[in-house]
């Protein structure tokens, strides 16, 4: 996506963060370079979406309440669905969402790594047996140091 396409921009103790809502769901949270501007919120749902993140920026146990519209196919929605029941200060491995799900561990990071809400769908709480695994296909630095940044924040590391 393009800046223009954003419904706000935000800072955050992260990095930039893109929010794109339509029809009344917020569709995607992108991360995005320190280049990006920032935008206000250009609607009633994009400032809502801003205001709950801050919230958890500033309370990690602090619980989501939007409407999301996560277009995915059905296995991805239902590891969507069970990200969305780890609670904050709570972590679960790949291994143990696909035996939830009876699935692979690969195919989970497959569909976290597809997940269009990052934060408020938590993939970032799904780490490998030993150590935190990958993040966004990321195994590396960037979007790793994310993932630990939000599981030190939520007390998880």
């Amino acid at each position: 996506m393009i800046q223009t396409d954003y419904n706000a921009i935000i800072n955050s103790p992260i990095g930039k963060l893109g929010i794109k809502t339509d029809n009344g769901y917020l569709q995607f949270v992108d991360y995005l370079s320190d280049e990006i501007a920032v935008q206000q919120a250009d609607g009633e749902l994009s400032a809502q979406v801003v205001q709950q993140l801050q919230a958890y920026f500033e309370n990690p146990a602090f619980e989501f309440d939007i409407a999301c519209d996560m277009t995915g196919t059905d296995f991805q929605q239902r590891v969507w669905k069970q990200l969305k029941s780890i609670s904050s200060g709570h972590s679960m491995t790949y291994a143990e969402v696909a035996d939830s799900l009876h699935s692979g561990a690969r195919a989970v990071g497959g569909a976290c790594r597809k997940n269009p809400i990052p934060i408020i769908v938590p993939c970032h709480r799904v780490v490998a047996k030993s150590g935190i695994g990958g993040y966004d296909g990321d195994w590396g630095s960037g979007k790793v140091e994310i993932k630990q940044w939000l599981l030190r924040h939520e007390s998880v590391i």
